[in-house]
């Protein structure tokens, strides 16, 4: 009786229970919508009489003989030839096999008739553990560990086609029958009849059920539920957008403040025959290439040091060195200056620094000198104007200097003096309210708050929204703390503030 309670299906009919109330009764396991709705309309039985058809016999075997995993596993390793859906999983073992590591994996499909199936998911997955390029994958890691060898196992395989959620399944019960994911939820689905799995071992440190559980293994939304599709595009736009914004501030700080620029060189046979630098991108608003002229470019041997350092500088009206030097007077394509500097790299004068106003003749310069202008202006607010309206009032020449612009050849005028506006104002009223009832303190403290939250979500050590994520990214500690306590009402700070017990009356 005992030997007939002891068989896969029954293995497979308890892991799935267990995953069902860890689901539905709220007890810590994440799944995706899709796999939500499936779990909430197939029943039960069904589902585990397609994952035991579709399940490799060898691999029943091994499970309902009860034997150490860690000795045995290694015996179901064969080439994986399969084209349709199914589970896989990886075995990484060192040269004597006194260590083994565990994934795995799915093909969720569904796939048109010419697809690769299983066998194009394990080329894709090996044609990522061969690239060059580093990798925070636990999986990828492992396989590129020197002494370590990749065995491929078919775990199961689908004979006919299958809804991808079947598929996910099927691996989150694959994954927790060997104990490969050390998620606390998955470790306490696994049947406590079983074997414990050996320690650290599993290399599933994504759980399948997650809404990109199978996206951060497998790149692309083909084979994705139209619901986490949506999702996962959107998260993954908020975080370029937030990458986009940030390189576009760092490259205006670098144009205003002064840096280094790579100079791009042109040879052809053998000789060199144009120079330029890349000022602004197309995410930027526009792409903007800058030539450097010939005779200049070889005096100083930017050939060589392919680096220039590299400012621009705004004037009120007319630069005295203007970058389009055909631009009509007064008009704003003659404010700006580009100066580069650098250590000259060949000739007599090797080791000396250089300095050099660029000027062009040409009529695209105009276009190029406004769109710089406008990208200069585009993040930067100063007391509640923008740039160009601070420099109508300025003196004749104006160049950007820490964190305003100052004149270069007049002293600032009293018109010049800047007058608070009106967000200001209030931003003054509010300070003063928070030092009236103490809030300075409640500032201090709120403002360490916020810190530590950005710290530990730039780090993902906790979880939150991309909205969130992205508005953590992008704002200051000050600003939000700020806000925060300008929106505490005095009476909640004092009792925050206070030393005294907290009771229902207060």
């Amino acid at each position: 009786m005992k030997e007939d309670l002891f068989t896969f299906d029954r293995l497979v009919e308890e892991c799935l229970q267990n995953i069902r109330t860890h689901v539905f009764d709220g007890a810590g396991m994440q799944v995706s919508p899709a796999i939500f709705r499936f779990l909430s309309a197939w029943p039960n039985e069904e589902i585990v009489a397609r994952i035991v058809d579709a399940t490799n016999p060898a691999f029943k075997d091994l499970l309902v003989s009860n034997v150490d995993l860690f000795c045995s596993i290694t015996s179901l390793a064969k080439a994986v030839d399969h084209t349709n859906q199914g589970v896989f999983a990886d075995i990484l073992t060192n040269d004597d096999e006194s260590a083994i590591k565990i994934f795995v994996g799915a093909a969720a499909g569904p796939y048109k008739p010419r697809s690769g199936g299983m066998r194009g998911r394990i080329q894709g997955l090996q044609a990522e553990m061969r690239a060059k390029k580093s990798s925070t994958v636990l999986h990828f890691q492992a396989a590129r560990t020197a002494g370590w060898r990749t065995n491929w196992v078919t775990l199961a395989a689908f004979k006919t086609r299958v809804d991808k959620e079947m598929v996910v399944v099927a691996q989150a019960t694959m994954t927790v029958l060997l104990g490969s994911c050390p998620r606390s939820s998955y470790v306490a689905c696994r049947p406590t009849r079983l074997k414990p799995a050996p320690q650290a071992w599993g290399l599933n440190e994504i759980a399948p059920l997650r809404l990109d559980g199978l996206a951060t293994y497998y790149k692309g939304f083909d084979t994705m539920d139209q619901e986490e599709a949506v999702i996962l595009r959107q998260k993954r736009a908020i975080a370029s957008e937030t990458t986009s914004f940030t390189a576009s501030r760092r490259r205006q700080d670098r144009l205003r403040n002064g840096g280094p620029v790579r100079v791009y060189v042109l040879r052809q046979g053998g000789r060199v025959v144009r120079f330029h630098v890349t000022l602004m991108t197309a995410k930027d608003g526009a792409h903007v290439d800058i030539t450097i002229p010939l005779m200049i470019g070889l005096e100083y041997g930017l050939q060589t040091t392919r680096k220039v350092d590299i400012k621009l500088e705004l004037s009120a009206r007319n630069h005295h060195t203007p970058f389009a030097n055909k631009a009509a007077h007064n008009t704003n394509a003659r404010r700006l200056g580009i100066i580069l500097s650098g250590t000259r790299a060949t000739g007599s004068m090797k080791g000396m620094g250089f300095t050099h106003w660029l000027q062009s003749p040409r009529k695209a310069a105009l276009l190029k000198a406004e769109k710089l202008i406008q990208f200069l202006s585009k993040y930067h607010r100063h007391g509640g104007e923008t740039l160009n309206d601070r420099s109508e009032t300025s003196s004749r020449y104006v160049s950007w200097s820490g964190q305003s612009f100052v004149s270069t050849l007049e002293p600032v005028g009293r018109e010049q003096q800047h007058v608070p506006s009106k967000r200001q104002t209030s931003h003054a009223v509010e300070q003063n309210d928070m030092e009236r009832s103490g809030g300075q303190k409640f500032y201090g403290m709120l403002l360490e708050t916020v810190e530590v939250l950005q710290r530990l979500c730039n780090s993902r050590k906790i979880r939150a929204t991309p909205n969130v994520c992205a508005y953590l990214k992008t704002k200051s500690a000050k600003d939000i703390a700020t806000m925060i306590a300008a929106a505490v009402r005095a009476p909640v700070i004092d009792i925050l503030l206070s030393t005294t017990e907290f009771t229902a009356s207060r």
